[in-house]
């Protein structure tokens, strides 16, 4: 069976702070979340995304709980992919650098 990409607008667009708009008590992360960052940039529907959403919406309530200011809206930092092609074959692109294969020893 194929699998089904997920369509941009079966997501849910979200506030900056990652909130439904005009209900500040719901939040929406991962890749259920539509959501344009503070840099103007799509952020996509990948888990390190939802980390960093996760950790941006633990903020917002701890902000709301202690009355203290809010957290900048959300900004996404793409840190690159990393994936294991093989057995101990590592390989990382994105980011400042970009590395394959094994490491030298």
């Amino acid at each position: 069976m194929a699998r089904r990409r997920r369509r941009p607008e079966c997501r849910d667009k979200v506030e900056p702070d990652l909130s439904v708009p005009g209900r500040n008590d719901i939040f929406v992360i991962g890749d259920t979340a539509s959501l344009v960052d503070a840099s103007g940039r799509s952020v996509p529907g990948v888990a390190p995304a939802a980390k960093q959403e996760g950790t941006h919406v633990a903020h917002c309530l701890l902000a709301r709980f202690t009355g203290s200011r809010a957290p900048p809206p959300f900004r996404y930092r793409n840190w690159g992919n990393l994936a294991t092609i093989g057995r101990s074959v590592p390989s990382r692109w994105g980011g400042p650098q970009q590395h394959a294969g094994r490491p030298e020893i």
